[in-house]
């Protein structure tokens, strides 16, 4: 699971190096008119509510920081997944089975269950994972080519039985 994070953390510092600011600051894209840092912040304040709230025992996953600089910073967003990648490479196996308590809003309020820390961290990535989707058509939008192949795709996703390219998007 840690190489995993690992990789998709190293996934995004490369995407978000390959950027120029104007890329990952445009809000030009419908329907949602996100941006591409907007995304990017969001994924990093789960992964920062996992961290926060680990010294506490008490994960919340709607007490966000919504730090705005991460937005329009390439360079504090790339310094923050590395902190995250930093803070994961310490983990250990007795970390990761540390229980506690996990709140979030699921749409009819707060609620808490009990999680391991191991459980909080897998659904960080796979919210990681779906959001690289959404960038993903992004970057395609606004650069006119996709990422790397396999950014932003859950690797239980079945492959469509002939693979089309998308490298650069068609006139």
């Amino acid at each position: 699971m840690l190489p995993a994070i690992q990789d998709n953390f190293s996934a995004n510092i490369q995407l978000i190096k390959s950027l120029t600011d104007e890329a990952y600051t445009d809000q030009s894209i419908g329907p949602y008119y996100s941006s591409i840092g907007s995304h990017m912040r969001h994924c990093l304040d789960i992964f920062g509510c996992i961290v926060s709230g680990r010294r506490k025992g008490r994960i919340n996953f709607a007490d966000r920081t919504r730090d705005a600089e991460l937005e329009q910073s390439r360079a504090h967003a790339v310094a923050a997944f590395e902190r995250m990648a930093d803070y994961v490479a310490s983990l250990s196996t007795t970390d990761l089975s540390e229980t506690v308590i996990v709140f979030d809003d699921l749409g009819r309020g707060v609620e808490a269950h009990p999680y391991t820390l191991a459980s909080a961290l897998i659904q960080a990535h796979s919210h990681l994972i779906h959001h690289g989707a959404s960038i993903g058509y992004l970057v395609w939008q606004i650069t006119g080519k996709a990422p790397e192949t396999g950014y932003g795709m859950n690797p239980t996703s079945p492959l469509p039985a002939q693979k089309i390219d998308i490298g650069v998007m068609p006139a």
